[in-house]
């Protein structure tokens, strides 16, 4: 018979360690490795290389020059590299590489201008570097025909970039918000007919930018000439607008990270000598020009002008409350853009994760489940650090900081917050599918983010906090002593997990074998965390650490270690 002293002492255990675990939160969460947001910081051999990503030969419908031709003026304006992107045509560049191009100096790149549209409305997007033709996609709206010709593309190995959204106003802002697969449209485009500046019942391409970024979504803004001639002075001439790259080496893999990395900048004339953004601010150089100074404007929500600066350089300081910064310069030479850098959003990926595994786990679909811990990843998502306490009622606040979580639209428990991170618990009637997060901070900044709901999302806590290394478990050895439930065969541990109380199947593998289960019990002392008793032989005592995961549903989670 077990001792009821023995029982009574493991009961306050394990509502004491369930307590203790909350606590554990602030130190587990704080040694988190943090996913970056944006800027990548360019590498020291990193330079500056202007390119074109939008130019037309007479493969199109409407092109008037030959692709080495076309290459050949580029090249002549001093660009280094040079997308050829033909209405629905994917031109082959070989021979322009053999005729025209220069190791370190000038690259030609395919690419293609998926040219659709829907009832009259124009969306062609740009493909960059995909491996096979594409051809139109369609859809059954603006937005839908957007989606389907970006799924080709990135299906197809390139990168998509939604093109001049105002010609013939066919593109919203709220298309822009909405559409996905890519992070990439045209900011400004050099044709003459595109209406980069909108009209008087039309928003300019400028301002759908602000709309989208104060949504919360991530896009980068690409400046291109939409060149069509090398003759006509009235139309799309090579050398109106381009993008400069900082990357590694001027070679297609390395263009297109640093452009994935947000490492460029549009400009129609300004060049910059310098940019840096750090986790404290951005500053800026332009390059010497003998005209007047630089108008250096940092923009931030809603296009508010946060900081003007006349001069050939300035630097902005980060409050922390500008949901975005972006900067915007004008000279006598033309305008630059540079891309934005989030201070208030969650992550473009993986912004909910499971709080125990946090991304380790080997499904290429996270998810997390009802009832379970949950954590959001980002920037600005808090003014402060903060740890959760128990109310009176036993529950935990659903506001921390002036930060709230809402999954479905129902309040979450919230545990910890701190301006990268915010820990929180799924509610428990959360149903399995597709679930809207919404993350409000103080600043009344909401996130959104979307995330799988299973019915089982396995997740077990670590030591270090990040997925990886030693589990959080309990040993009643001990605590109690080998006598415990005098039983010399066996140990007994407890597990600390989320995520797989309600899975109809669970079982813990160790070293790849399944272990005795005891039960799995809801921890009362913070809602959403699984308590998980292990029994293991006891000959196991001294053999080092063995690999512990748990399987629920057929849901693997992230692959921890027990010492025995």
């Amino acid at each position: 018979m077990i001792p009821l002293s023995s029982l009574a002492g493991a009961r306050r255990a394990r509502r004491l360690f369930c307590l203790l675990l909350l606590f554990l939160f602030g130190t587990i969460l704080a040694t988190t490795g943090q996913r970056p947001v944006h800027h990548a910081a360019a590498a020291p051999r990193s330079i500056w290389y202007r390119g074109n990503t939008h130019t037309h030969t007479n493969n199109s419908f409407d092109g008037e020059s030959s692709p080495v031709a076309v290459a050949t003026a580029y090249k002549a304006l001093g660009y280094n590299f040079l997308f050829l992107t033909d209405h629905n045509k994917l031109t082959n560049v070989d021979a322009v590489n053999s005729a025209v191009d220069v190791p370190g100096q000038f690259l030609t790149i395919k690419g293609e201008e998926i040219t659709d549209s829907f009832s009259g409305a124009p969306v062609h997007i740009i493909g960059l570097n995909n491996n096979t033709q594409i051809t139109p996609q369609h859809g059954a709206s603006v937005l839908s025909t957007i989606d389907n010709d970006v799924s080709a593309i990135n299906q197809a190995g390139g990168v998509a970039i939604v093109a001049h959204p105002n010609f013939l106003f066919g593109i919203t802002s709220n298309d822009l918000m909405n559409f996905t697969g890519s992070t990439f449209f045209e900011i400004y485009n050099a044709h003459p007919v595109v209406n980069n500046y909108g009209d008087a019942t039309h928003s300019s391409v400028e301002t759908k930018w602000d709309e989208v970024l104060t949504s919360g979504k991530l896009l980068y803004g690409f400046g291109v000439d939409d060149m069509h001639t090398l003759t006509n002075p009235n139309g799309p001439l090579p050398g109106r607008a381009w993008v400069m790259v900082r990357a590694a080496g001027l070679d297609a893999g390395s263009i297109m990270q640093a452009m994935a990395n947000g490492d460029f900048y549009a400009s129609t004339g300004v060049t910059l000598q310098d940019y840096a953004v750090s986790p404290n601010g951005i500053s800026i150089t332009v390059a010497n020009n003998p005209g007047a100074p630089a108008t250096i404007d940092f923009i931030g929500h809603n296009g508010q002008l946060l900081q003007r600066t006349i001069n050939n350089s300035a630097t902005y300081s980060f409050t922390g409350h500008e949901q975005y910064v972006r900067v915007k310069i004008i000279n006598d030479e033309g305008s630059a853009w540079t891309q934005p850098t989030f201070t208030e959003r969650l992550n473009p990926a993986d912004a909910i994760l499971n709080a125990a595994a946090e991304g380790t786990e080997p499904a290429s679909l996270t998810s997390i489940a009802p009832d379970s811990i949950a954590l959001a990843s980002g920037v600005g998502l808090a003014g402060t650090a903060l740890q959760s306490q128990r109310q009176s009622d036993n529950t935990f606040p659903t506001t921390l900081g002036g930060t709230t979580v809402t999954v479905n639209g129902r309040p979450a428990e919230v545990y910890y917050v701190s301006s990268t991170q915010v820990t929180f618990h799924v509610p428990e009637e959360t149903e399995p599918g597709v679930a809207d997060v919404v993350l409000t901070n103080a600043d009344g900044i909401q996130m959104h983010s979307q995330v799988t709901v299973a019915t089982a999302a396995p997740g077990i806590f670590t030591q270090q906090g990040n997925g990886q290394g030693q589990a959080v478990v309990f040993d009643l050895d001990k605590l109690f002593g080998s006598t415990f439930l005098y039983d010399n065969t066996w140990r007994r541990f407890y597990v600390y997990a989320t995520g797989v109380r309600e899975a109809d199947n669970a079982q813990v593998l160790l070293d790849g074998h399944p272990v005795v289960m005891e039960a799995i019990r809801s921890c009362r002392g913070l809602p959403g965390l699984d308590q998980i008793t292990i029994v293991v032989p006891r000959s196991m005592t001294g053999s080092g650490d063995s690999t512990l995961l748990i399987q629920a549903d057929g849901v693997v989670s992230n692959r921890t270690l027990l010492r025995l």
